[in-house]
């Protein structure tokens, strides 16, 4: 529609230039023939555009002729006023109406106006008059020549041509050829007003007669040339109608022209029209019939479903491509006209042939969307088919339609989306789709359980109902800029359930994209509820800084803390005081109660020490019974003294554990920073050095650190890794003390002690050494070797012919509680061969004390091993004569502390008495170590005492010296006897 108006706007355009065009240059053809361009211009308008474009063509050509002949000008546009109100292009014809303006209306109007202009003038005037009407008519007959010959309206408005009459069509050329040779005369200069205007009226009456004689003589020459040409158009249409008679409406008659002919002419020309558009509408039909078939087979093919149509018979009356291929015959013309029968003996699919035959049973009845499944080369595939019957008009099935597509994938697609539901649906973690706005579309149940929201409270609400206002706004800024950017974030939030509790997730968003225009869809979250884990990080962070079972700070933390403080010391120029403490006797309380009564006693003590320092000094314990405080800022060495001597007086009272009352004390050692130490671990092993002063002192004690103390530990460090060599590099010695009947004065045995004799240090006594084996465990390893080295000398005397002496083997406490301890002794005894009666072990009070049930069932076992048994130090220790009746004991071994000051001291000497008085009663034999003058030896003769040991018997002596011993009490009871 646009493009027609366009070309319009473009054809009045150049007929407006060619209207103006005729009033400023003539054709040299036309001498005086002034206005036919304009006028003509005004026609054609009046015929392609209507009558308002002609008007104003008419109205712009009369301005230019206003001032040279305004009476033509306005004349002229009546002219095409009337012929635009009066012309029907299809009923009249443009040159007749014309000429009937101008007779009727044209001429008169111009001869009232002329003879108005010009009163005197009138026989100038005729003339001038004819001219006028000649020329009128003369463009009309040339614009309806334009208008008829030439398709400018097919051009304008892309519209079939008009109608097209040959009546008008041939009038207009018989017109043309008749009046053109006169206009031509008429407008030669010798012929114009001019000539007129210098005649008499007497010889311009006899011009006028010649003139008219001429004009006569033309115009009869003009129609016989006008019939002739007019003949020679009509002639092949003539003929065309006694081929075709029935072109015409009325009988074939002889030709005669202009009147026997001409409206059978117009009538065989127009049905002859007619037959010819009848002929180009059946062929347009047929091509638009060709094309309809083509673009329905293009349709057909390119429809992804799969489509074939068949007759009652069963044969196939059609299908599109893709139903050839899919059976394996690629030639629609090859499937047309047969049955499945046909196509499968022709290769065709049968498994998919056999499928719609199940599907078309029934094929007068319609069937839509029948689901099946298909099994095809082992791949199952799946069809979503429909059968329509195909009726005549009287409603009879003549055939059926089937279509049928592949809906695999949209059953695999529809598996995936219930497999996705499920996993939606049982997911642990909760999930959350949000629309492009973050309004909430879908939740599963993990959502509900976390936040709390049902489905119906919260779809529809965006995703800040969830926020708890912990965040501030950059925080979401920043995360939803990563989104946008990233498509993607992942981190921890904080959200509020509906009960308003504000909880931790783990949060993941992802962005979910339209695949063609790539704009934000959805949104998708997963979270979890990461409460518990934070709770387990803090838990964790907490063990990681601070004891579990105390509460207090542990290493690490007091490490830091200790440093913090050293830092602000040396900034500020002030002391801090670091204290080791141990719990004394914690051991026996463990062992005895258990550990869950030894968990009570360290709450409670950690409890009391805290209470005795500080509130910005701080209590640690790094482990076991150990803990430590830091005191920062002191003035002097006395504050760390004052807080050591309150913490001691705090662990002093009892302490009610589970109904058990137990006593405990603490020894502690003191480093101040900076005197005895810059860094933590300098002040602490100097604190505990002090500290292992303090237990040496006594316990129950605190102890500074001194330099001296530092070399010591240092000394005690060297002979530590020394003695864990002296085994392997045989540097211990066996020495043995004898042991003397008292009445007979015979050696009846020897207490087997044990030297060390270091390479560098010399010959070490056991008080130099074994409490440090204690501490470091090596005493099981030095106590099994003092064993084996006295059985395998025993074994050697005995090879020797010595008498068979009893020797006397201390136990340590580590090694009593050995659990294999009576295998390890009957394994050196069998290697030793040595009489078990002949080995007396020596085991302190205070070491069966400590779990007097389990030492009791030990004692038995070897006992009944035949091994002599002795307590060692008797009356030093936790002395109880419950359990010393049911010790399965042979001896009762006096301390030397009893023996050393008698007789000057009679309180030792009544301890004595009584303890021999003791083993009387309960059948024991008694020993007293320690004896070194006569006055000591009578008085425990006066007791008969059974058996003595010390410095007045014989000191501890190598073994060499010791068989020299033997052989001297063998020679003196040979003189004897």
């Amino acid at each position: 529609m646009l493009l027609s108006i366009k070309k319009q706007i473009l054809a009045f355009m150049i007929l407006s230039v060619l209207a103006a065009i005729g009033y400023y240059w003539r054709l040299p053809t036309f001498f005086e023939f002034d206005f036919i361009f304009s006028s003509i211009a005004a026609l054609v308008s009046l015929y392609l555009l209507g009558f308002a474009s002609s008007i104003a063509i008419s109205f712009f050509c009369s301005l230019f002729y206003y001032t040279s002949d305004p009476i033509y000008a306005f004349v002229s546009l009546l002219e095409i006023i009337f012929v635009g109100l009066v012309w029907r292009k299809s009923i009249y014809n443009l040159l007749i109406v014309d000429t009937l303006f101008w007779i009727s209306i044209g001429l008169p109007v111009l001869w009232l106006l002329y003879v108005q202009a010009q009163p005197n003038d009138v026989i100038h005037i005729l003339p001038l008059l004819f001219i006028r009407f000649l020329n009128g008519v003369s463009n009309a007959i040339v614009a309806s020549l334009i208008v008829t010959f030439f398709p400018f309206r097919m051009w304008l408005s892309n519209l079939a041509a008009d109608y097209f009459s040959f009546r008008h069509t041939l009038f207009n050329i018989f017109m043309l050829f008749a009046l053109f040779p006169i206009l031509i005369l008429l407008h030669i200069h010798t012929w114009g007003v001019q000539t007129f205007q210098l005649l008499e009226p007497q010889q311009l009456q006899i011009l006028y007669i010649i003139q008219l004689g001429v004009l006569s003589l033309v115009f009869v020459l003009s129609l016989s040339f006008a019939a002739i040409v007019t003949q020679k158009l009509t002639n092949p249409l003539i003929r065309l109608s006694r081929l075709k008679p029935d072109l015409s409406d009325n009988p074939i008659q002889q030709a005669r022209f202009p009147d026997s002919h001409l409206k059978e002419i117009h009538n065989i020309s127009a049905n002859f029209l007619i037959l010819c558009h009848d002929m180009v509408q059946h062929k347009n039909s047929e091509k638009k019939l060709l094309h309809s078939q083509t673009m329905l087979k293009s349709i057909l093919d390119n429809i992804p479903q799969y489509i074939f149509w068949k007759d009652i018979n069963g044969y196939y009356l059609g299908c599109n491509n893709n139903f050839a291929q899919l059976i394996g015959i690629h030639d629609v013309n090859k499937i047309i006209g047969k049955n499945d029968a046909d196509l499968i003996a022709h290769h065709a699919d049968a498994d998919i042939l056999q499928f719609l035959s199940k599907c078309s049973q029934t094929i007068c009845n319609p069937c839509y969307h029948c689901i099946s499944q298909v099994t095809r080369e082992n791949q199952t595939l799946w069809f979503d088919s429909n059968t329509i019957p195909l009726q005549n008009k009287q409603g009879e099935c003549i055939g059926y339609l089937g279509t049928f597509e592949d809906i695999t994938q949209r059953k695999q697609t529809e598996e995936k989306l219930k497999q996705a539901a499920k996993v939606l649906e049982n997911s642990a973690e909760a999930i959350c789709i949000t629309d492009e706005n973050s309004n909430i579309i879908v939740i599963n149940q993990a959502f509900t359980k976390i936040t709390g929201y049902e489905e119906a409270e919260i779809l529809g609400k965006t995703t800040s109902i969830l926020k708890s206002g912990k965040h501030d706004k950059i925080f979401y800024t920043e995360m939803w800029h990563s989104i946008q950017a990233t498509g993607h974030w992942e981190g921890e939030i904080w959200n509020r359930r509906k009960n308003g509790e504000v909880y931790p997730e783990w949060l993941n968003i992802s962005v979910i994209r339209d695949e063609v225009t790539t704009e934000i869809t959805n949104y998708l979250a997963i979270f979890s509820d990461i409460t518990r884990t934070k709770q387990n990080e803090q838990r964790l962070a907490y063990l990681a800084h601070y004891d579990d079972l105390t509460g207090l700070p542990n290493r690490t933390l007091f490490y830091e803390r200790v440093q913090r403080a050293l830092f602000l010391a040396k900034e500020n120029n002030y002391k801090v005081a670091v204290l080791f403490l141990d719990l004394d006797h914690f051991k026996y309380v463990n062992d005895t109660w258990g550990h869950a009564v030894g968990d009570l006693l360290l709450k409670d003590a950690a409890e009391r020490i805290l209470k005795c320092v500080r509130k910005n000094d701080t209590v640690a314990r790094l482990g076991g019974d150990e803990f430590t405080a830091v005191l920062d800022n002191i003035g002097s060495s006395e504050t760390a003294a004052t807080v050591g001597q309150r913490i001691l007086d705090s662990l002093r009272p009892p302490f009610h554990l589970n109904g058990h009352e137990t006593f405990i004390s603490s020894s502690i050692g003191i480093s101040i920073y900076p005197s005895d130490g810059q860094d933590v671990e300098t002040l602490l092993k100097h604190a505990d050095i002090a500290m292992y002063r303090a237990k040496e002192g006594g316990k129950d004690n605190y102890q500074f650190f001194t330099a001296q103390m530092n070399v010591e530990a240092h000394q005690r460090l060297l002979l530590e890794v020394k003695l864990r060599h002296a085994l392997e590099r045989n540097e211990l010695r066996v020495y043995y003390q004898p042991q003397v009947h008292l009445a007979s004065g015979n050696v009846l045995g020897a207490e087997v002690l044990v030297r060390w004799q270091h390479p560098e240090m010399g010959l070490l006594s056991p008080q130099q050494f074994i409490p440090l084996a204690e501490e470091t465990g090596l005493v099981v390893l030095i106590g099994e070797w003092v064993l084996r080295a006295a059985c395998e000398q025993h074994k050697i005397w005995r090879e020797n012919g010595y008498p068979h002496l009893r020797l006397a083997v201390n136990l340590s406490s580590r090694q009593f509680r050995e659990n294999n301890l009576a295998d390890r002794i009957i394994q050196i005894l069998d290697e030793t061969e040595m009489d078990p009666s002949l080995l007396e072990l020596e085991i302190t009070e205070s070491v069966l004390m400590k779990d007097a049930n389990k030492a009791i069932e030990t004692l038995n076992i070897l006992k009944d091993m035949g091994i002599q048994l002795a307590i060692d130090d008797f009356g030093t220790g936790y002395s109880s004569l419950n359990y010393l009746k049911r010790f399965p004991i042979d001896k009762l071994k006096i301390d030397k502390s009893f023996i050393c000051d008698i007789p000057k001291n009679m309180d030792d000497m009544t301890i004595t008495k009584a303890i021999v008085a003791l083993a009387r009663s309960l059948h024991l034999k008694v020993i007293a170590e320690g004896v070194e003058t006569k006055a000591q030896l009578a008085f425990l003769k006066s007791l008969r005492c059974d058996e003595v040991q010390g410095f007045l018997i014989g000191h501890p002596i190598p073994v060499n010296e010791f068989v020299e011993l033997l052989d001297e009490q063998s020679a003196l009871q040979l003189k004897r006897a």
